[in-house]
């Protein structure tokens, strides 16, 4: 649950801490200290967002959701790995963060919940914790050069 995404905030924070042991390591991929914050923004949101839907009735939208979620999650990890390794990131796991996002995106508009309840409250939050997600994303392909 929020143990993943913990682990990705630990791993993103060891990276950094851990460059100057690693040896050198390109600009693109160190980032400058707004890139940096663009990438635990993309986490946070991320884990909040799946906080969120696991908090809305089980349905084949809010499991997509979820799936979105974890696949961009799944994206993350690898590039967390490659910049630890000091290697590129790799293509495909870009793909799949955009990939995930897209999904979950689609999934949560399909979503269905009582207006006014608490459910609706719940659906826009996870809206605009993934929308939080989707432009901390944007930032990090901008500010991350």
């Amino acid at each position: 649950m929020m143990h993943s995404s913990l682990t990705s905030v630990v791993a993103l924070a060891l990276l950094f801490v851990a460059q100057g042991a690693a040896g050198p390591i390109h600009a693109r991929q160190v980032g400058n200290l707004d890139c940096n914050l663009a990438r635990v923004r993309i986490i946070g949101a991320l884990a909040s967002t799946a906080d969120t839907v696991k908090q809305l009735p089980l349905d084949l939208n809010t499991a997509q959701a979820l799936a979105g979620v974890g696949i961009a999650q799944a994206g993350i990890e690898q590039i967390v790995v490659a910049l630890f390794n000091n290697q590129t990131a790799p293509p495909a796991a870009r793909d799949l963060v955009g990939s995930g996002l897209t999904d979950a995106r689609t999934a949560l508009a399909s979503v269905n919940v009582t207006a006014g309840g608490a459910d609706e409250c719940g659906l826009q939050k996870a809206q605009a914790s993934l929308e939080a997600a989707i432009d901390a994303g944007n930032d990090v392909v901008t500010l991350c050069k």
